[in-house]
């Protein structure tokens, strides 16, 4: 039994199954992180779908939230490409990849993300604690720092930047999500 798929395809077609075509190609992602009542997350989606939907079982309609939106700081590209794929499944979207201070700071400027992962060691002449500093003090926006480095003092020169927390390389996905998880809250 073959049949072509052109001649499958036709009665969907004509039955008005190709003007929802649309719908089938979007990505069901059916956990945003931030997201926590399903049942408002299931009238969010009937809503995108259908605006028509009447809202009759008691379920507030809410806009969907924003991803994350996070800036990687890590001046090792293997590593900053494993955070950017761990980022992904944790659907948070990276605006931007720097490996120095300045470029950690133009992307802040242009991008306005949620947060930023930084590394402490990175390259140019300021490293990531100072870069965390200046970009809070600046922008009002706080990193979670993705370090080997970790000691008191450290923990100490990073204090002025309000940091988020601490995620010690190498990188657990848990620990990054709880940390994700703190932002999201945080934010509106």
């Amino acid at each position: 039994m073959t049949q072509d798929f052109g001649q499958m395809r036709a009665p969907v077609a004509k039955a008005g199954g190709m003007q929802n075509k649309s719908l089938l190609r979007k990505t069901y992602r059916p956990f945003r992180l931030g997201t926590s009542d399903l049942g408002k997350d299931k009238a969010t989606r009937q809503q995108q779908v259908d605006p028509a939907v009447d809202q009759a079982d008691g379920l507030e309609a809410t806009a969907p939230r924003r991803p994350l939106r996070v800036v990687i700081v890590e001046d090792e590209a293997i590593i900053a490409m494993e955070l950017e794929m761990l980022l992904a499944e944790l659907d948070v979207d990276v605006v931007g990849v720097a490996m120095t201070a300045d470029e950690a700071e133009a992307l802040v400027a242009e991008h306005r993300p949620d947060c930023l992962t930084m590394d402490i060691n990175i390259q140019g002449a300021r490293d990531g604690v100072e870069a965390a500093r200046a970009i809070f003090e600046k922008y009002g926006i706080r990193s979670v720092f993705v370090s080997a480095y970790g000691n008191d003092e450290t923990r100490s020169r990073a204090a002025d930047a309000q940091p988020i927390g601490w995620v010690m390389k190498p990188v657990e996905t848990e620990q990054l999500d709880d940390m994700l998880r703190r932002v999201a809250q945080d934010k509106p």
